[in-house]
């Protein structure tokens, strides 16, 4: 899905809504139930988040994964 904020990449964020542009759509679709889920980037969510949202984690940490046949020799 393709939202406002992602069609618009000429003008300052500041003056054409700021980060809702991104959201803002794809919560109507939610609503609407043309989506049964979003997944999102954070840093495109608006002022507060919710206490549903945990804390950040490490961006260095890695989920585990299993070795590929070359890997593992």
């Amino acid at each position: 899905m393709t939202t406002a904020g992602d069609k618009n990449q000429s003008q300052a964020l500041y003056l054409i809504g700021g980060k809702a542009l991104w959201t803002k759509e794809l919560e109507v679709a939610l609503k609407a139930r043309h989506v049964d889920m979003l997944v999102h980037c954070l840093k495109d969510v608006p002022t507060t988040l919710s206490e549903a949202c945990g804390p950040r984690r490490d961006p260095r940490a890695r989920r585990p994964r299993r070795q590929s046949r070359r890997e593992a020799g």
